[in-house]
């Protein structure tokens, strides 16, 4: 992992003795941490204090990633092994990076332009993050979204969501049919006729493959002081946990 102080970008192009067809999407595009690159790379930019190369840390797996300084740059090395020994050693700093990764990843212009009004500032979108909860689904781990928090985006991974389909609607309506949803994206409410919130469950599909778990970035509706304490309310109050034959009413 490199921390930058400058400007960079970042591109992934996909090594042609490593591609995978067992990794690619519908459209013939290899898959990489479950974002789909196209054959032209995908870019994004890292600023000053930003980091370069967290998510293959973090996940444990290799990261095919270019760095190309746009400005004078002083960039530093941090070995994967230190940065495990300091996860062991400070229990909040999983949560801090991977809540950074989340909001790196909110901030891209696909989910960025659906997070607020429209004219809204790169720094209005920051802001409106920054209380955000980073949320690591477990396998038989059930989320509830409801009107506790005002929007989630999908880090990593892929979830299944069923709504609560309220009394005396239409079950069959298309609105109300279960998703299977892919990172990276932004879910937002749904609302029922009477604008009412309709509650969404959020159900983890672990990859059979690597054992990985979906990661969520929750923006709270509440904001405190306290925001740790906060946090934890809001975690307890709409998470469940159920085990495989569980079933959502």
């Amino acid at each position: 992992m490199v921390r930058v102080f400058g400007r960079g970008m970042n591109s992934y192009d996909p090594d042609e003795d490593n591609k995978d067809p067992n990794q690619q999407d519908e459209n013939g595009n290899f898959t990489h941490y479950d974002s789909t690159y196209s054959k032209e790379n995908k870019f994004s930019y890292v600023h000053s204090g930003g980091l370069v190369g967290e998510i293959g840390v973090m996940l444990q797996r290799e990261s095919d990633l270019t760095a190309e300084c746009e400005t004078a740059c002083s960039a530093y090395l941090i070995r994967a092994e230190h940065i495990q020994s300091a996860l062991e050693k400070f229990i909040n700093l999983k949560n801090c990076i991977w809540k950074s990764i989340g909001i790196s990843v909110a901030l891209n212009q696909s989910i960025a332009a659906e997070l607020l009004e429209i004219g809204s500032t790169s720094e209005q979108r920051r802001q409106y993050l920054e209380p955000s909860y980073f949320k690591d689904m477990w396998s038989a781990e059930q989320f509830i979204f409801d009107d506790s928090s005002n929007a989630v985006i999908l880090i990593f991974g892929k979830i299944r969501i069923e709504y609560t389909v309220p009394k005396g609607s239409n079950k069959k309506k298309e609105k109300y049919q279960p998703k299977i949803v892919k990172a990276p994206a932004l879910i937002k409410h749904v609302y029922d006729e009477k604008y009412n919130i309709i509650d969404q469950t959020f159900h983890a599909i672990v990859s059979p493959q690597t054992g990985l778990t979906p990661k969520l970035l929750i923006v709270p509706a509440e904001v405190a002081d306290d925001a740790d304490a906060i946090g934890n309310a809001i975690m307890d109050r709409i998470t469940n946990f159920g085990g495989k034959d569980s079933v959502m009413g």
